[in-house]
C-alpha cells in the first residue's frame, strides 16, 4: 500500500471515480458521491473515512451525463490516466455519512 501526502495530510487509500465526477466535485458543482459497489465487490465497503480521488476513464460514457454537463466536462470525459507516466492526485474526500436504502438495489439498473 502506498501513502500519499496532500498539504501535510497522509492518505493510504484512493477511490477510483469517473474523471467528470472528480472535476464536478473539485468545481463545487457536486457535493455527494453515491456508491453501490464495484465490479469485484458486491457492495461498497468503507476502508477509510479519508481518501484521495483517483480520476479514471473507466465507464466514462458521455451519454450518461446531462447534455450541458457533457459539454462542460468534455476534457474530463476524454481523460485517460493510462496516457500519463505520473499522476498528481490532489483531490481528497471524507466520508461523513453512510446510509443504506435496503430497497435501492432493486431499483437500480444493473
Amino acid at each position: 500500500m502506498l501513502s500519499h501526502s496532500v498539504d501535510n495530510v497522509t492518505f493510504q487509500y484512493a477511490l477510483k471515480e469517473w474523471a467528470p465526477a472528480c472535476a464536478a466535485l473539485q468545481a463545487g458543482e457536486q457535493l455527494v458521491l453515491f456508491r453501490r459497489g464495484g465490479i469485484r465487490e458486491p457492495r461498497f465497503r468503507i476502508q477509510s473515512k479519508d481518501f484521495l480521488l483517483f480520476p479514471t476513464a473507466f465507464h466514462t460514457e458521455e451519454h450518461l451525463l446531462k447534455p450541458e454537463a457533457a459539454v462542460k466536462y468534455a476534457k474530463d470525459i476524454a481523460y485517460d490516466p493510462k496516457q500519463h507516466k505520473a499522476l498528481s492526485l490532489g483531490l481528497a474526500a471524507e466520508v461523513t455519512d453512510c446510509l443504506v436504502d435496503p430497497g435501492l438495489p432493486h431499483r437500480l439498473p444493473s
